[in-house]
């Protein structure tokens, strides 16, 4: 079984939420915490779903190699830090974007990749305004016109591919495939 698992997706895929199930259910898995120059959305603590840091500390930190992988998504900063990978002796499961699950594969670390995508944009659309995290007009617009580019590269990555369907059916189907992707050696 690999020790890192690269999930991702474009926003509004639920790779969040796969994964949060995934976690309550089989133990020895982690999920790493990256570090974001984005500010926290209303009800984000700072170490839990990110570190949230400043530009520059990122920057310097990216200059010092300390990044697994990094990227500029939607105009913010994002990066996985490597001291996040195999701490507390668990597999690793990372939660990021297609740049960054690029970076991943092009360093050679073995790794599982899958692919978290919807049935089309509106569902995107849809599950990005009901998440109601203060997304403004502008970054919603960004990031629907970046979904498509996204899903192309991502689906040309992915060992696994799962389609995340609206309703209850469609998670339950969902996550049964992301649990199957994530059990396989």
């Amino acid at each position: 079984m690999q020790n890192l698992s690269v999930v991702s997706g474009p926003s509004g895929a639920g790779k969040g939420t796969l994964i949060k199930k995934f976690m309550k259910v089989v133990p020895g898995y982690r999920v790493s915490v990256s570090c974001t120059t984005r500010s926290p959305r209303p009800g984000e603590t700072d170490g839990v779903e990110y570190h949230f840091i400043a530009r520059e500390q990122f920057e310097e930190m990216a200059a010092r190699g300390e990044f697994l992988e990094w990227a500029e998504v939607h105009g913010k900063l994002y990066g996985t830090p490597r001291s996040e990978v195999g701490r507390d002796n668990l597999r690793t499961i990372v939660d990021i974007d297609v740049q960054g699950a690029r970076q991943i594969r092009g360093t050679g670390i073995p790794a599982k990749f899958i692919f978290v995508l919807t049935p089309d944009m509106d569902t995107i659309r849809g599950r990005i305004v009901a998440r109601d995290l203060g997304v403004k007009p502008e970054d919603l617009s960004t990031r629907l016109e970046n979904a498509p580019g996204e899903i192309l590269d991502g689906v040309g990555l992915a060992d696994f591919v799962i389609l995340n369907r609206n309703g209850d059916l469609g998670l339950t189907r969902a996550f049964a495939h992301f649990q199957y992707a994530m059990m396989l050696p």
